[in-house]
């Protein structure tokens, strides 16, 4: 069956989100999940650089993994930054699914930053390289991005910015779903099952 590649969000591992990403995308089929260097069991430091510096040999791993099979990219939050940078670089992807992510880094910042208070808020320059519209630019394979109403951790007019810049992706937006909740919403799962069904 397919085989569907999850990046996870911030601060998130195998160990400690792991049953709950293969619940939400186990229908979809084999999950292959991975933890960024520095994270649970994987070696090295965290951060952007790090990613960057494995991306093209991990692309390499799961084309060759993947086969013929569907290959489906998923990205939460921070891992829509990740597995949209990776699925710019496979020559196998069929799909990619991005959920209650951002455009960019700079997106994420001007959400976080009260209007009138003067505030800078700070973040791994590395981060920068991840650059979704940018990534995706000449990326052919069907998108679909899901945003969240209730979303307190990327609040969903970044989701609703990030469609607007990629006119060739679908966008779902749950207007009761939370940053955590939305890839666990029936809607969401019809909608993946519907990418899926056109591979």
């Amino acid at each position: 069956g397919p085989l569907v590649l999850t990046c996870f969000g911030n601060a998130s591992d195998r160990i400690t989100s792991g049953a709950n990403t293969a619940r939400k995308a186990g229908d979809f089929g084999q999950v292959v999940m991975w933890d960024y260097p520095g994270y649970g069991d994987s070696s090295g430091s965290p951060g952007a650089a790090a990613i960057e510096a494995i991306a093209d040999e991990f692309v390499t791993l799961i084309d060759a993994r993947a086969g013929d099979r569907p290959l489906l990219f998923w990205g939460h939050s921070l891992g829509g930054f990740v597995c949209a940078s990776l699925a710019a670089r496979s020559g196998a992807v069929d799909a990619l699914v991005l959920e209650t992510t951002a455009a960019s880094i700079h997106s994420v910042a001007r959400a976080w930053t009260p209007k009138g208070v003067p505030l800078r808020v700070t973040y791994d320059e590395a981060l920068l390289d991840f650059d979704i519209p940018r990534s995706l630019e000449r990326f052919e394979p069907p998108i679909l991005i899901i945003g969240a109403g209730r979303d307190r951790v990327l609040p969903v007019d970044l989701s609703r910015e990030l469609a607007a810049t990629l006119p060739q992706a679908r966008y779902l937006e749950l207007p009761e779903a939370t940053h955590y909740s939305a890839g666990f919403d029936p809607r969401t799962q019809q909608a993946v099952a519907a990418l899926m069904a056109g591979l």
